[in-house]
């Protein structure tokens, strides 16, 4: 938790990014800096580089001569205000595509009928299921703009 516990605890581990030396005047707790990050995680380990796959978008029913602009959070965050916003940058991009997970399931009828409403036919909107954890990365990076 990056920010001040009001006085609770006696030190705070962080790093100069979510915390700048600048605003240790607003913590009551002694700062504790990380070298990198104070987020621990293995992801550097778990996806490394280069991609061991190169995947191709037709794989995923896309087109290379399209815009891809790619979402893969779950679509119950995806209210009908962004929908909305998203449908319009799609419209007015020539060659361009909205690209979703279809996850959850239940969720997929709905979007399906926003998506009518909107007039999102053909290639405009494709729809994956969920990516193998392996080359998940890899396959969301032949997106061109992620939202």
């Amino acid at each position: 938790y990056p920010a001040t516990s009001g006085n609770v605890d006696d030190a705070i581990i962080s790093d100069v990014w979510v915390t700048p030396p600048e605003t240790k005047d607003l913590y009551t707790e002694k700062l504790v800096y990380l070298p990198h990050s104070y987020f621990v995680n293995d992801h550097k380990q778990l996806y490394p580089r280069p991609f061991k796959t190169t995947p191709q978008r037709k794989d995923h029913g896309l087109k290379d001569s399209n815009v891809v602009l790619g979402n893969f959070g779950q679509l119950y965050k995806v209210e009908p205000r962004l929908f909305d916003v998203w449908s319009n940058i799609v419209h007015r991009v020539d060659n361009s595509t909205l690209w979703l997970l279809k996850f959850p399931e239940e969720a997929v009828k709905r979007l399906k009928d926003q998506s009518k409403k909107k007039k999102l036919k053909g290639d405009k909107l494709v729809l994956s299921g969920l990516l193998p954890i392996d080359s998940h990365l890899d396959i969301k990076a032949t997106a061109d703009i992620g939202l």
